[in-house]
């Protein structure tokens, strides 16, 4: 399964992802009136001085749609609103913590270089690390906004999440006394109501904690009604198609004061258009939808297979045997011309990486330098990683670090490794630098 382990857990993902369409799919707009402003966030010099006054709270905050073009540029826009009232604003990302020393470098130097050193944003692990999130970060920061990461470094469970990220604002607004806080997060994360058919599991958001804490807060949830979104969904394709409802005879943005998925009021966009990852900018024809179903079902049953890791000495010999059936339909498949679209390629390669014979890993390599030049954001670590594998099955030292083995009550180890790639290429693949793979081999060893 392809998530985003930094977000969270895959049932917050899922839930997350429920009440996206949820919003999607059942948001009433009301009719023109008091309680709607058209809203050109492009230019908000052009704004009314008393849409600036209903916004002016502590911490305003923008439930987005992950993976869209117009949730970043709302909050740059709402940023430079606000700005322009307070003189002063900062703005909080749902982005990890770990990035922070990154986000300063990209303030210092006013270029997104200093991204390319981000695991996060080289992962492609959801639409939070799209090419108009890492354009927000540069804006803000060629405007004198601070840039601010709220994802906390470790999480241990949803409810530590919430809370971590609601502490987190809470020091950031300390440290910049009088400024408003503007915050671009999931919508689930900044509902200040709890949402009607939501598990009863379901815990406070981040934004609910800060209500309770007395804090100033005013969400707004961003809502389209039709368009598409880019994010990794269980199948590993993007990106996700809504159906098309337009909003004839209005502007860029509708901002309607009528509550809305738990969010206080509602800003409303004709339709999104999704923002493909950052790391290389691919073009929106690389990340077609749709593809070969038999294809996309023996992918999924291969990765479910797989939850469970070790797998017991019976459960190996079963899945041994399934391997081996989806690599021949595979063959079968690519004879027939039947693989189309990036997530064609990156599917039938994940296959392949499960095999047996180096043909098997190469072929893998193959399909997954194609999965990587029709853009899907994980093609490019499949292709190292499926090399590396060739070459331990060769005998010969891996050279991205990307395989760990185990022998027996030995230390997991990446041995044999080539130790003179540079990480800069690494790079290029999604693969984490060598002292990365190091910490990470570290922390495996040290776990009983």
């Amino acid at each position: 399964m392809i998530c985003s382990s930094i977000s969270g857990l895959p049932y917050r993902f899922c839930i997350r992802i429920a009440l996206l369409l949820a919003t999607l799919a059942f948001l009433p707009l009301a009719s023109a009136g008091a309680s709607e402003v058209n809203v050109p966030l492009t230019a908000p010099d052009k704004l009314p001085d008393d849409l600036t006054q209903r916004l002016n709270h502590r911490f305003l905050m923008l439930g987005e749609i992950h993976g869209t073009r117009e949730a970043p540029c709302a909050a740059m826009g709402l940023c430079r609103l606000m700005s322009r009232a307070h003189h002063k604003t900062v703005l909080c990302l749902e982005i990890p913590a770990d990035d922070q020393p990154l986000m300063d470098e990209v303030a210092k130097t006013g270029n997104l270089d200093p991204l390319q050193h981000s695991s996060f944003f080289k992962n492609c692990d959801d639409g939070r690390s799209s090419a108009a999130m890492a354009d927000l970060i540069l804006s803000a920061s060629r405007e004198g906004i601070p840039v601010f990461a709220i994802v906390p470094h470790t999480i241990k469970s949803e409810d530590d999440s919430e809370e971590k990220m609601a502490a987190r604002l809470g020091e950031i607004a300390s440290a910049h006394p009088g400024a408003c806080v503007v915050v671009l997060a999931g919508n689930y994360h900044t509902r200040v109501e709890d949402i009607a058919g939501a598990p009863a599991s379901s815990c406070p958001s981040m934004a609910q904690r800060l209500v309770r804490q007395g804090q100033d807060v005013f969400s707004v949830a961003l809502v389209s009604k039709g368009g598409s979104a880019w994010y990794i969904s269980s199948q590993g394709e993007p990106p996700v198609q809504i159906q098309t409802q337009p909003m004839e005879g209005r502007t860029d943005y509708v901002l309607s004061f009528q509550p809305a998925s738990g969010h206080r009021a509602a800003l409303i966009c004709r339709r999104t258009e999704f923002s493909p990852p950052w790391l290389g900018r691919r073009p929106p024809a690389a990340l077609s939808t749709g593809g070969d179903k038999e294809l996309e079902s023996m992918y999924e049953a291969d990765q479910s297979e797989r939850k469970v890791w070790p797998p017991s000495q019976d459960a190996i010999n079963g899945i041994g045997e399934r391997d081996r059936k989806r690599r021949a339909a595979v063959i079968q498949l690519l004879a027939a011309g039947a693989l189309k679209t990036a997530g064609d390629y990156f599917h039938a390669a994940m296959i392949m990486q499960h095999g047996d014979e180096p043909s098997d890993f190469m072929l893998a390599h193959e399909l997954a330098v194609v999965a990587g030049f029709k853009g899907h954001p994980k093609g490019r670590w499949l292709a190292a990683a499926s090399w590396d594998r060739l070459l331990q099955r060769l005998g010969k030292a891996q050279r991205f670090g990307t395989q760990y083995r185990k022998t027996g009550k030995e230390p997991w180890t990446m041995e044999p490794l080539e130790k003179g790639l540079p990480d800069s290429l690494r790079s290029e693949y999604c693969v984490p630098t060598l002292e990365e793979s190091r910490k990470l081999l570290e922390d495996m060893n040290s776990k009983p």
